[in-house]
């Protein structure tokens, strides 16, 4: 595939997930119930304040107190999971499940940048598939 137009590709594919992103990210700003990271965040609160984050009843409780949620899903992750939520936890709701929403989206820049040099280092076509790949993931946003 000619640079150019592997270039012209690329571009096409990030403006399309950039407008996929928009709209992703205004629901978010609508959402004061923080969607299923609400999990992880009271979760965290509850194991800095000494709780069991695996007790339904007790992230329901934190999320009842802090006025967003009568309950929240279960923690269903490895307590290992809880230190990436954790310096989350000291924010609000939405403040913290903003901050997610964009980390995770520059996490999936430096993925696709990595993948991009590791699989294809000399070849445009690679970093098309590897873009168009996550561009038409609705999931990711």
């Amino acid at each position: 595939m000619p640079r150019p137009t592997a270039w012209l590709l690329i571009a096409f594919l990030l403006v399309w997930h950039a407008f996929a992103v928009g709209g992703a990210l205004r629901e978010a700003q609508k959402s004061d119930h923080g969607r299923d990271y609400a999990t992880y965040h009271y979760a965290a609160q509850v194991a800095l304040d000494g709780g069991d984050p695996y007790s339904k009843r007790a992230l329901g409780r934190a999320a009842q107190a802090d006025g967003t949620r009568r309950s929240v899903f279960p923690f269903l992750y490895p307590p290992s999971f809880l230190l990436l939520a954790a310096p989350f936890s000291f924010l609000s709701l939405k403040a913290a499940y903003l901050l997610w929403f964009g980390l995770g989206e520059v996490a999936l820049a430096g993925l696709a940048t990595a993948l991009s040099r590791w699989w294809g280092r000399h070849d445009p076509a690679v970093t098309v598939i590897v873009v168009g790949a996550l561009a038409v993931t609705t999931l990711v946003p």
